[in-house]
């Protein structure tokens, strides 16, 4: 039994009731509604990792909690209504992609798997195991972007372990420096570290000190990073420039006015309110001339001479 501050209290029946009505069943003791906690699909005995107020959420929503359940019978309906030819994919593949995100790679929960098709992983951080498609593993595990959730799958009531960069198979891993760094700091740092230490960047081969739990979200070199900053300002500002003389090109007509036409019509031009220029039409692409033979005064109650001549 647990209870909140400031919601009601729960008990391990009414927690087991919640979940049967979801469609699971608890292999873990439920201690906090957001902690992660193993169970299993009454319907198609998938073991996966669920938090209690996500539960309740899809209870609400009368919406199996079971992703791989759900994630079946949306793929299915989406290849109906589509009506695509699919493929299976191949266990190597799937395999090879979930590895390259940083997931152990469990199996597939289909036979076939065709496109869209559920498969089960775990993540390597946290060890939380999920039912999800080949294309969300991309994003990484949720710990990854909340690290407080890196250690709610494990030691339920036991004092939290260390999780060590060199188990974590973070894809910082090959930046660490060897030359730099000796022995036991390989052995003993920790994912959330704020040691500083050696990393060799594996592109430019710069070396520079960074703290671990920095370079373990988000691995970055110094001079990598102003390369591509400075490459995406000068992409900024063309595009930018590129927009603009578009804009002023094609959101108006230029009026060209020859030496002969500004000849016979400069007194209008210089004077008049408002002119009415006769001529021939021009286009290139989206951008509009107008080559002026003649120009006739437009009396207006407004008196102005503005004039923009270039």
């Amino acid at each position: 039994m647990f209870k909140t501050r400031t919601r009601p209290s729960w008990c391990d029946e009414h927690i087991t009731a919640v979940l049967r009505l979801g469609g699971i069943e608890p292999l873990e003791a439920f201690v906090k509604l957001t902690s992660w906690r193993l169970t299993r699909c009454l319907v198609c005995d998938c073991e996966a990792h669920y938090r209690l107020e996500y539960v309740l959420d899809r209870n609400k929503l009368g919406e199996p909690v079971c992703r791989a359940c759900f994630w079946r019978g949306w793929a299915q309906t989406t290849r109906a209504l589509q009506g695509l030819p699919v493929s299976a994919a191949s266990e190597e593949e799937a395999r090879s992609h979930a590895e390259a995100s940083g997931f152990d790679y469990l199996g597939s929960l289909t036979q076939p798997s065709l496109h869209d098709d559920p498969h089960r992983v775990r993540c390597r951080l946290c060890q939380r195991i999920s039912a999800t498609r080949l294309s969300d593993l991309s994003f990484g595990c949720s710990c990854q972007s909340n690290p407080r959730r890196d250690r709610q799958t494990a030691n339920v009531s036991g004092p939290r372990r260390k999780e060590l960069l060199k188990d974590s198979g973070l894809p910082v891993l090959r930046w660490w420096d060897q030359e730099r760094n000796d022995s036991a700091s390989w052995e003993t740092v920790g994912v959330s570290g704020r040691r500083e230490v050696g990393w060799k960047c594996p592109v430019c081969d710069l070396r520079f000190n960074r703290r671990v739990d920095e370079m373990a979200s988000l691995p970055s070199c110094p001079a990598c990073e102003q390369e591509r900053r400075a490459a995406w300002q000068a992409e900024y500002r063309l595009r930018r420039h590129l927009h603009q003389r578009r804009r002023d090109e094609t959101g108006m007509s230029n009026i060209v006015v020859s030496i002969g036409a500004w000849t016979a019509n400069a007194k209008v031009a210089r004077g008049a309110a408002a002119v009415i220029v006769t001529g021939r039409i021009q286009r290139t692409g989206q951008v509009v001339n107008l080559n002026a033979e003649k120009l006739q005064p437009l009396p207006l109650a407004a008196k102005t001479k503005s004039r923009d001549f270039r």
